[in-house]
């Protein structure tokens, strides 16, 4: 059986890259390491990351900590989720 590789759009914050993947779970895997490597230290996250089929345009939400742990990058979702959990967010409100 052969594995049918599709275009998705991955975005979040104001940011979006085009990646080819066998399913959503996995663009959102490869679409947030290619933004790492595109934005470096100016990636800007949300807790949701949009992931959009450019075949059917199906769009799929993933969780930022979940797929930051699935990446290996555990350290930032620690740290995220430590400022969601804090009472510090209702400052930053509008």
């Amino acid at each position: 059986m052969k594995i049918q590789i599709k275009k998705f759009i991955v975005s979040c914050s104001g940011w979006e890259v085009e990646v080819k993947a066998n399913s959503a779970g996995s663009a959102v895997s490869v679409g947030l390491s290619k933004a790492f490597k595109i934005f470096g230290e100016k990636l800007l996250l949300s807790t949701t990351i949009m992931v959009k089929e450019m075949s059917n345009l199906k769009t799929y939400f993933f969780c930022s900590l979940k797929v930051l742990n699935e990446i290996g990058l555990s350290h930032i979702a620690q740290g995220i989720e430590i400022i969601s959990k804090s009472n510090k967010l209702k400052e930053f409100s509008v």
